[in-house]
């Protein structure tokens, strides 16, 4: 079965338009089939973006991208130097288009996880992440795991679940590997948690 993580998605490409207003700003995206939320902006996406920490100046890590929209609103709110990776090549197509579309620059990189992202490691302030839980435990304690090799001294990694459905467990990962972590936002199903590299 495909999923939105699959590298060459085959589901139909009909491209869709939305906009929602993220962090203050009206944006506009493009999405299509075989990407992760194609109708529009899932919930927990969206709390991600408007509670997680950030700060003009900052080099931040857009991890598992998708069509873009957590790189395109952080860069559209703040001043600072975005880099996005998924592994899907058609989520990276979109990034681009709603890059473009939105008046933005940033770096988008194919990669599965951090595998292509040798070039930055110590480098980000705050990597953000909407793991997909649908692939499976591993490949989101791995997002996490890994985390640290790539983050500054006190940089962050942010995290968006669903607490009763695998977010709990996420979290311990995230206190086990850095020795701390802190749910920074509730709404609804979905929680935002953070943890901070010592």
């Amino acid at each position: 079965m495909e999923h939105y993580f699959s590298e060459n998605p085959k589901a139909a490409a009909s491209e869709r338009t939305f906009s929602a207003l993220l962090r203050g700003n009206r944006l506009s995206f493009v999405s299509s089939g075989g990407v992760f939320s194609k109708s529009g902006i899932d919930k927990g996406t969206e709390l991600l973006i408007e509670k997680c920490i950030m700060q003009d100046g900052w080099r931040v890590l857009d991890l598992g991208c998708g069509y873009g929209v957590v790189g395109v609103s952080i860069a559209k709110a703040f001043n600072v130097e975005v880099v996005m990776s998924d592994v899907n090549e058609r989520a990276l197509l979109l990034t681009g288009k709603n890059l473009e579309r939105n008046g933005c620059t940033a770096k988008a990189i194919k990669s599965s996880g951090y595998d292509s992202l040798s070039d930055f490691k110590g480098m980000f302030d705050s990597i953000l992440v909407n793991p997909p839980q649908k692939a499976g435990k591993k490949v989101c304690f791995r997002m996490i795991d890994d985390a640290p090799l790539f983050l500054k001294k006190r940089g962050f990694l942010q995290v968006v679940a669903r607490p009763r459905h695998g977010g709990n467990s996420l979290a311990a990962e995230m206190q086990g590997v850095f020795g701390n972590c802190e749910k920074i936002a509730e709404k609804g199903n979905f929680a935002v948690y953070a943890s901070m590299k010592k």
